[in-house]
Protein backbone atom coordinates (compact mmCIF):
# COMPACT_ATOMS: atom_id res chain seq x y z
CA UNK A 1 0.00 0.00 0.00
CA UNK A 2 1.14 3.49 -0.77
CA UNK A 3 -1.41 5.54 1.21
CA UNK A 4 -3.43 3.13 3.34
CA UNK A 5 -0.41 1.79 5.19
CA UNK A 6 -1.03 -0.26 8.31
CA UNK A 7 -0.07 2.49 10.79
CA UNK A 8 -2.42 4.99 9.14
CA UNK A 9 -5.41 2.64 9.03
CA UNK A 10 -5.03 0.88 12.35
CA UNK A 11 -5.73 3.79 14.70
CA UNK A 12 -7.94 4.43 17.71
CA UNK A 13 -11.07 6.19 16.45
CA UNK A 14 -10.90 8.53 19.46
CA UNK A 15 -7.47 9.74 18.29
CA UNK A 16 -7.94 13.00 16.37
CA UNK A 17 -4.40 12.93 14.94
CA UNK A 18 -4.92 9.34 13.76
CA UNK A 19 -8.16 10.32 12.09
CA UNK A 20 -6.45 13.26 10.35
CA UNK A 21 -3.69 10.97 9.03
CA UNK A 22 -6.31 8.53 7.78
CA UNK A 23 -8.38 11.23 6.06
CA UNK A 24 -5.21 12.61 4.45
CA UNK A 25 -4.34 9.14 3.13
CA UNK A 26 -7.89 8.78 1.82
CA UNK A 27 -7.63 12.13 -0.01
CA UNK A 28 -4.25 11.27 -1.52
CA UNK A 29 -5.46 7.85 -2.72
CA UNK A 30 -8.51 9.52 -4.28
CA UNK A 31 -6.30 12.06 -6.11
CA UNK A 32 -4.20 9.24 -7.57
CA UNK A 33 -7.31 7.40 -8.69
CA UNK A 34 -8.76 10.47 -10.39
CA UNK A 35 -5.61 10.71 -12.52
CA UNK A 36 -6.14 7.21 -13.96
CA UNK A 37 -9.90 6.69 -13.86
CA UNK A 38 -10.23 7.25 -17.63
CA UNK A 39 -8.59 3.81 -18.08
CA UNK A 40 -11.58 2.08 -16.45
CA UNK A 41 -15.21 1.63 -17.50
CA UNK A 42 -17.68 4.34 -16.43
CA UNK A 43 -19.76 1.78 -14.52
CA UNK A 44 -16.70 0.79 -12.49
CA UNK A 45 -15.75 4.42 -11.77
CA UNK A 46 -19.27 5.24 -10.67
CA UNK A 47 -19.37 2.30 -8.29
CA UNK A 48 -15.83 2.73 -6.95
CA UNK A 49 -16.13 6.47 -6.37
CA UNK A 50 -19.26 6.13 -4.21
CA UNK A 51 -17.26 4.86 -1.24
CA UNK A 52 -14.34 2.85 -2.64
CA UNK A 53 -16.16 -0.45 -1.95
CA UNK A 54 -15.90 0.12 1.82
CA UNK A 55 -17.89 -2.55 3.68
CA UNK A 56 -18.91 -4.31 0.47
CA UNK A 57 -19.02 -8.09 0.77
CA UNK A 58 -16.62 -10.14 -1.31
CA UNK A 59 -18.66 -13.14 -2.43
CA UNK A 60 -15.82 -14.74 -4.36
CA UNK A 61 -12.34 -14.32 -5.78
CA UNK A 62 -11.47 -16.61 -8.68
CA UNK A 63 -8.32 -16.80 -10.73
CA UNK A 64 -9.48 -17.89 -14.19
CA UNK A 65 -7.23 -19.17 -16.96
CA UNK A 66 -7.95 -17.42 -20.27
CA UNK A 67 -9.39 -19.66 -22.95
CA UNK A 68 -6.61 -18.69 -25.34
CA UNK A 69 -4.04 -19.74 -22.70
CA UNK A 70 -2.34 -16.35 -22.70
CA UNK A 71 -2.66 -15.80 -18.97
CA UNK A 72 -5.17 -15.31 -16.21
CA UNK A 73 -7.96 -12.99 -15.16
CA UNK A 74 -9.06 -12.39 -11.59
CA UNK A 75 -12.84 -12.35 -11.19
CA UNK A 76 -14.21 -10.79 -8.01
CA UNK A 77 -17.89 -10.77 -7.11
CA UNK A 78 -18.81 -7.89 -4.78
CA UNK A 79 -22.17 -7.30 -3.13
CA UNK A 80 -23.74 -4.39 -1.30
CA UNK A 81 -27.24 -4.68 0.07
CA UNK A 82 -29.28 -6.39 -2.66
CA UNK A 83 -26.92 -5.63 -5.58
CA UNK A 84 -23.97 -7.63 -6.92
CA UNK A 85 -21.23 -6.94 -9.46
CA UNK A 86 -18.65 -9.07 -11.20
CA UNK A 87 -15.35 -7.26 -11.60
CA UNK A 88 -12.82 -8.86 -13.91
CA UNK A 89 -9.19 -7.80 -13.64
CA UNK A 90 -7.91 -8.77 -17.08
CA UNK A 91 -4.42 -10.02 -17.95
CA UNK A 92 -3.19 -10.45 -14.40
CA UNK A 93 0.56 -9.89 -14.10
CA UNK A 94 0.88 -10.54 -10.37
CA UNK A 95 -1.58 -11.68 -7.71
CA UNK A 96 -1.15 -12.21 -4.00
CA UNK A 97 -3.50 -12.85 -1.14
CA UNK A 98 -2.38 -12.80 2.46
CA UNK A 99 -4.87 -14.11 5.02
CA UNK A 100 -4.03 -14.56 8.66
CA UNK A 101 -6.30 -17.18 10.16
CA UNK A 102 -6.54 -16.28 13.84
CA UNK A 103 -8.22 -19.11 15.70
CA UNK A 104 -8.66 -20.88 12.33
CA UNK A 105 -11.03 -18.18 11.10
CA UNK A 106 -11.01 -15.04 8.98
CA UNK A 107 -14.15 -13.12 8.00
CA UNK A 108 -12.95 -12.96 4.43
CA UNK A 109 -15.93 -11.18 2.93
CA UNK A 110 -15.58 -7.67 4.33
CA UNK A 111 -13.77 -5.21 2.00
CA UNK A 112 -12.29 -2.43 4.11
CA UNK A 113 -10.06 0.03 2.25
CA UNK A 114 -7.99 -0.13 -0.88
CA UNK A 115 -6.20 1.83 -3.53
CA UNK A 116 -5.95 1.57 -7.29
CA UNK A 117 -2.71 2.90 -8.71
CA UNK A 118 -0.86 3.06 -12.01
CA UNK A 119 2.22 0.83 -12.07
CA UNK A 120 3.35 1.41 -15.68
CA UNK A 121 1.90 2.60 -18.99
CA UNK A 122 -0.28 -0.49 -19.37
CA UNK A 123 -0.41 -1.97 -15.87
CA UNK A 124 -2.41 -0.99 -12.78
CA UNK A 125 -2.59 -2.31 -9.24
CA UNK A 126 -5.49 -2.77 -6.86
CA UNK A 127 -4.54 -3.58 -3.29
CA UNK A 128 -7.11 -3.82 -0.51
CA UNK A 129 -7.61 -4.88 3.07
CA UNK A 130 -10.08 -7.62 3.87
CA UNK A 131 -11.76 -7.91 7.30
CA UNK A 132 -8.92 -6.26 9.21
CA UNK A 133 -5.65 -4.60 8.42
CA UNK A 134 -3.65 -7.84 8.45
CA UNK A 135 -5.39 -9.48 5.46
CA UNK A 136 -4.48 -8.07 2.05
CA UNK A 137 -5.33 -8.82 -1.57
CA UNK A 138 -3.03 -7.47 -4.30
CA UNK A 139 -3.49 -7.69 -8.06
CA UNK A 140 -1.60 -6.20 -11.03
CA UNK A 141 -3.67 -6.08 -14.20
CA UNK A 142 -4.10 -4.39 -17.58
CA UNK A 143 -7.82 -3.73 -17.77
CA UNK A 144 -11.08 -3.93 -15.79
CA UNK A 145 -14.40 -5.23 -17.05
CA UNK A 146 -17.51 -4.91 -14.87
CA UNK A 147 -20.87 -6.65 -15.12
CA UNK A 148 -23.93 -6.10 -12.99
CA UNK A 149 -25.22 -9.42 -11.68
CA UNK A 150 -28.41 -8.01 -10.12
Amino acid sequence: MKYYVFDVCNFDYNDEEGEKRFLNAQNEAEKEYLKIKNHFPDEFNELYQKNNFHDYIIRSLNLVKKTDRTGFDLVVVLACQDKSWEIKYCSVKNYNINLIMEDDYCEFGDYLYGEILKKSNDTFTHEFYVYDFYNIVYVEFEKIVINIIN
